[in-house]
């Protein structure tokens, strides 16, 4: 496990993810600014009570990627920048689902490109575009609200939960063949 209390630089990529110990995580604490990474690959990401990660690889919220393989768990505040968020890469052995608690803080863009279902914990807000290429996103009783484009070409289950388009220009909707409830 690795805590980073402050800033975070890398530069070239940086790499924690572990699929061969599942609760390995990164946790972050205090307030943190990832600066200098070209590329963000992580496992299990706790971003604690009180503590705030700016960025999504980039100095106060960049533009560039993040990749998640394992769960997502944030109690504090996340800054995203313009950058996604990549539910991608393989998991530990036996894992067929991932959890997304998003907490207060919005994604800019969500990406589900991971051929495992991924559940929500809570409401789940996404400033522009959200995309599942593979895999499940099961919705259960969670709203979705999108800012930018819905892009399905996995499976979306929706469960009870809204999808809430509430962008403030035209959005595209590509459904994939699922419904939405």
């Amino acid at each position: 496990n690795t805590t980073v209390y402050g800033n975070f630089e890398q530069n070239g990529v940086f790499n924690r993810n572990s699929t061969s110990f599942p609760n390995v995580k990164i946790t972050f604490a205090g307030t943190t600014i990832i600066s200098g990474a070209t590329s963000l690959i992580l496992h299990n990401v706790d971003i604690l009570a009180g503590a705030t990660l700016n960025g999504a690889t980039g100095i106060s919220g960049g533009s560039y990627d993040m990749y998640v393989t394992g769960n997502w768990n944030n109690l504090g505040t996340f800054v995203p920048g313009t950058g996604t968020v990549n539910v991608q890469y393989a998991s530990p052995p036996g894992w067929t689902t991932q959890n997304i608690t998003q907490g207060n803080s919005p994604f800019y863009n969500l990406k589900i490109n991971k051929n495992i279902i991924v559940a929500p914990q809570n409401n789940i807000i996404v400033q522009n575009n959200f995309t599942i290429l593979i895999g499940n996103w099961t919705a259960a009783a969670f709203n979705l609200n999108v800012g930018g484009d819905f892009n399905n070409a996995g499976t979306f289950t929706a469960g009870t939960g809204k999808v809430i388009l509430d962008g403030t220009i035209n959005q595209n909707i590509t459904t994939g063949g699922s419904h939405l409830y």
